[in-house]
């Protein structure tokens, strides 16, 4: 349940930043950053049945972000 809670919080916070990029003010742009990050670990928290569950879906979720923006750096490079 903890992985389906984690993933659940990066699809949360992948459409904030999807749609975050389209905002033309810088200032909004980090606002909806900034909610899409909480968002998306209230989500992963929230659908955790306990304590433990939800702390690991923390986990999973950090690990997830971490690992998409290392692959990103290296595969990702400007075109």
């Amino acid at each position: 349940m903890a992985i389906v809670a984690a993933l659940a919080g990066l699809g949360i916070f992948a459409l904030t930043v999807y749609f975050g990029n389209k905002v033309g003010n810088r200032w909004l742009r980090y606002l909806v950053l900034i909610i899409g990050i909480f968002a998306g670990l209230a989500a992963a928290g929230g659908l955790a049945r306990s304590v433990e569950e939800s702390n690991l879906a923390g986990q999973i979720l950090g690990g997830l972000i971490l690992a998409y923006f290392i692959l990103k750096s290296l595969f990702g490079g400007k075109k």
